[in-house]
């Protein structure tokens, strides 16, 4: 279905009159776009919001009726205790229910026009408490649309506005009045960029360049939702202006950085410091009680699944710092952080942030943990030095092992349903019995391998079953942390067991490239074609594992190689 016209969300709380007033008020008479205001209010309170609404404009204003047709010009106030979503350019309305949460849900109805409108849908948040609507940002951003919160000097409470902000995919910051004004001027750039969809099902060119990209990259978005990967490609079609699929494929094989540029587009790296402050606040339960029972000859080991830039990890080494010094522990603490994106690994491993970037940071942390530098403020050394950064494919590349915790927020929502499943098993090999597994607000783990613990901020335990995963089987392979395939004893001669020349077997008919190495990082065994990834020098032979690597490589393998 298609739509020539915007679709507007507003989300507001306490302090929303005012601001919804400001913003109506200054809006032009005929906008091409249909506004659809979500403010919180009591169950059974009497709105009032249709008539104070339609002071402030010329335009229509009504109250939402169930299956209300949604038409350009119209303002549409969702009464209270009702929640609202869309479906087949209708609003729809559903009792809100007793559980204790903002109503109407922002974050429902955002995540619905995002889904239906696409590219043409809008969310805007205003005053209020909480952080309703910061996931339904996501949606809109997710699927092209335009995000806008107010700025927290104009709004009288700055909760949904700062928590929206803090997602990091906000268009704009601005007072009611002037989102009013630059509104339209903002859609109509975004309107240059709409193209017709791409059709891609069963289309041999999107296979073509999903192959070319594992090919050439080396990872597999075969298995990516195919509606993410679509419009991943849309935005590089749209920004060479390039009309077709054939013709990218061409431009991609002729233009090695268009490459690197498609796949950078690929990964999603958004995150913050304490992202959603009420997850953290809940999940640090779950952290003392891991530390409780930790001596200080003792190890925490937890790993962060798409660290993005390095806000999470950093945010879990300073939660660990406080819970032990609150608890007068000091257990060895490993934090594993991974990602696919080189670019923003770089960036956490610097530990420089900006102001803005640390907003979402409680300001004793900001003097305790960071050292001001000229562009922002640095982590400091102690919380640095908890920390591996390292690339890794989640599902290509061997798990860490033996875990406390495993942190993968909004990563999985990318994913087909088999390749969750197929990380949830992963994750259930990597932990230990009863470990703990964070995960994004619209994730759910598999409840064959994991036991909820907390359904609203989505924390979950291991449940102590054997594992399904057939990628590493525990019976079979001890994994060591951060290795690149399993370690394979050595008889004390050179001659080789059965079983160990059917590892090595097993390893070859799966593509597995590697090396062997002993405790002194001399490698004493290849596995596969190797030679894209080392070389030999001259002279001496030397067959070290540091003398081989490429060299900016070295010091990310002597890292991870420390802390195994």
């Amino acid at each position: 279905m298609g739509h020539d016209f915007w679709v507007i969300g507003v989300g507001a709380s306490a302090g929303g009159l005012e601001a919804l007033s400001a913003f109506f008020r200054s809006l032009p008479e005929k906008p091409n776009a249909a506004f659809i205001v979500a403010q919180h209010l009591a169950p059974h309170a009497k709105s009032m919001m249709v008539e104070l609404i339609g002071r402030q404009t010329k335009m229509k204003v009504v109250s939402v009726s169930d299956h209300l047709t949604i038409e350009p010009g119209l303002i549409c106030i969702v009464p209270p205790n009702f929640d609202v979503t869309t479906k087949d350019g209708e609003l729809r309305l559903t009792i809100a229910g007793n559980e204790t949460r903002p109503k109407p849900s922002v974050d429902a109805f955002f995540q619905s026009i995002a889904k239906v409108y696409g590219r043409r849908s809008v969310g805007i948040i205003l005053s209020g408490t909480g952080s309703d609507g910061s996931e339904g940002i996501r949606a809109i951003k997710e699927n092209g649309g335009v995000t806008i919160v107010q700025d927290s000097e104009s709004a009288k409470y700055d909760g949904m506005p700062k928590s929206a902000f803090e997602t990091g995919l906000v268009d704009a910051v601005l007072p009611p009045e002037q989102i009013a004004e630059q509104l339209f001027s903002i859609l109509q750039n975004r309107e240059a960029e709409i193209r017709p969809t791409i059709k891609v099902t069963h289309d041999s060119e999107f296979e073509n360049i999903l192959q070319y990209l594992k090919k050439e990259i080396g990872t597999d978005f075969t298995q990516y939702k195919i509606s993410t990967v679509q419009r991943r490609i849309e935005k590089r079609l749209s920004a060479l202006k390039i009309e077709n699929l054939a013709d990218y494929f061409r431009y991609l094989q002729h233009n090695s950085s268009e490459l690197g540029l498609l796949a950078q587009n690929m990964l999603v790296s958004v995150t913050s410091f304490f992202r959603d402050p009420d997850a953290f606040n809940s999940l640090q339960k779950c952290v003392e009680d891991i530390i409780s029972k930790k001596t200080n000859d003792d190890e925490i080991r937890i790993w962060i699944a798409g660290c993005a830039t390095g806000e999470e990890p950093y945010s879990f080494a300073i939660l660990i710092s406080e819970i032990c010094e609150r608890m007068s522990r000091r257990p060895i603490t490993k934090i594993f952080a991974t990602d696919l994106d080189h670019e923003a690994l770089v960036y956490a491993r610097n530990g420089v942030y900006t102001v803005e970037e640390l907003q979402g940071l409680p300001p004793e942390f900001l003097d305790k943990y960071f050292d001001r530098k000229d562009k922002g403020y640095e982590v400091r050394k102690t919380i640095k030095e908890m920390i591996v950064f390292a690339r890794q494919d989640l599902i290509q590349n061997p798990p860490f092992v033996k875990l406390d915790l495993i942190s993968c927020r909004n990563v999985l929502i990318y994913f087909e349903t088999s390749l969750q499943n197929r990380v949830f098993e992963i994750f259930h090999y990597a932990l230990k019995p009863y470990g703990t597994l964070f995960l994004g607000k619209s994730e759910n783990a598999l409840p064959s391998l994991f036991e909820t613990i907390d359904r609203k901020e989505k924390i979950f335990k291991r449940l102590n079953t054997v594992s399904q995963s057939g990628y590493y089987p525990a019976s079979k392979y001890k994994m060591t942390p951060g290795s690149l395939l399993p370690p394979i004893k050595r008889k004390s001669e050179h001659s080789k067991s059965i079983s160990e020349v059917a590892s090595m077997q097993l390893l070859k008919m799966n593509q597995i490239a590697g090396v062997v190495v002993d405790s002194e990082s001399s490698v004493i065994h290849f596995v596969g074609d190797i030679s894209e990834y080392i070389g030999f020098p001259t002279g001496n032979a030397d067959f070290r594992l540091t003398n081989l690597l490429p060299k900016n490589a070295v010091v990310e393998f002597t890292v991870l190689l420390k802390n195994l």
